[in-house]
């Protein structure tokens, strides 16, 4: 797996347990094994917050593996509605 460039902001790094990327048309499924190190990061862009992600993955329907890479940008606004779902 590619390591990441250089950091360009103040970010946060998650461990999660694992992580399943599905695409509905194929039927394809790359999935990491429980604890596999992967990217996971979190920084604030713009007004907006980043996730970064990116795995090696393995679908074993179709014997198939992938270095998988995916962003999300969403506005910082957005993550008010969480504090919502707290009343």
């Amino acid at each position: 797996m590619k390591d990441l460039s250089e950091v360009l902001g103040n970010e946060v790094w998650i461990k999660p347990d694992y992580l399943i990327l599905r695409f509905m048309k194929s039927r394809k499924a790359y999935k990491t094994r429980q604890n596999q190190p992967m990217i996971f990061t979190v920084k604030l862009i713009d007004g907006q917050v980043h996730i970064h992600v990116r795995f090696d993955g393995r679908d074993k329907w179709f014997n198939d593996m992938d270095t998988l890479d995916f962003d999300v940008y969403v506005p910082i606004k957005e993550f008010e509605k969480l504090l919502e779902m707290k009343k």
